[in-house]
């Protein structure tokens, strides 16, 4: 099964995506980290098809991480969507522009959100049938 790398430092906050991608029909694994070195040694591992990155993590931040990930060849094609608190106009625009594929802001809407992972998910579960399919 296809994983989704989460990397969040605030526990309640990595408890309510991991009671999501549990109870609301999320077709991946998810692996949980707290920090951005973490991140970088789960991608490796993992090879998740989707990084759910916060913004504000101790030591490096998300920014960084997801500069990081987008530089190495393993990973610079997972998308990665930053996760932040902020929500002040112009704050999605800046994190996009820096190189996050998405923005979601906290908190969020767990139904509305787990529908967005699912048809996400679902983009991407077609996209490697027919890939595979044209083989």
């Amino acid at each position: 099964m296809n994983s989704v790398l989460l990397v969040e430092d605030n526990e309640l906050n990595r408890m309510v995506i991991e009671d999501l991608f549990d109870y609301d029909d999320v077709p991946a694994t998810l692996v949980s980290v707290a920090s951005g070195e973490e991140a970088l040694d789960a991608a490796r591992r993992n090879k998740p098809i989707l990084v759910l990155m916060d913004l504000e993590l101790p030591g490096l931040s998300g920014l960084e991480t997801m500069r990081h990930l987008k530089n190495e060849p393993e990973t610079r094609d997972v998308p990665v969507w930053a996760f932040s608190a902020h929500a002040m106009k112009g704050d999605a625009a800046q994190a996009l522009s820096a190189g996050f594929d998405d923005y979601v802001t906290k908190p969020i809407d767990t139904k509305q959100f787990a529908q967005r992972l699912r048809e996400f998910l679902d983009g991407v579960l077609q996209k490697e049938t027919s890939s595979c399919a044209n083989r």
